[in-house]
């Protein structure tokens, strides 16, 4: 028994959660989709919206997915936040794996992306241009 006590706060270390993006590396398609002009309503957020950027080459998707993991992660559980204007919807095979907000950078601030399943904000350190 003695010599199984190490590996206890081992796995304690791995059972917790990772705050970190994580992907599926075998995404085959990033669809950008504006769902408003202003900030929606959970309903029009939650509505299909219009594509207006598709992406499926390896390299781009590649440096959302690394901007992705590099992010500041934050906690959204206590925050009262505006739903973003935008959401992407990342693919594999033509089914959605995942959806994220999108808040594109501006004057005031660094691009975001916002994971509602999570309760997690990623700010993203550098721009990505994901709207035309």
């Amino acid at each position: 028994m003695r010599k199984y006590l190490p590996l206890v706060p081992l796995l304690f270390i791995l059972s917790c959660e990772n705050d970190q993006f994580q992907l599926d590396d075998q995404v085959t398609q990033i669809n950008v989709i504006q769902v408003s002009d202003r900030s929606p309503s959970p309903d029009q957020f939650e509505s299909d919206g219009k594509i207006i950027n598709q992406m499926t080459a390896k390299k781009k998707m590649d440096q959302v997915r690394n901007a992705l993991v590099k992010a500041d992660v934050e906690s959204t559980e206590n925050v009262d936040l505006a739903l973003p204007t935008y959401k992407v919807h990342f693919l594999k095979d033509n089914k959605i794996v995942q959806t994220l907000g999108y808040y594109p950078q501006d004057k005031d601030h660094e691009a975001a992306f916002l994971s509602l399943e999570k309760e997690r904000i990623y700010r993203l350190d550098s721009s990505l241009s994901l709207l035309p």
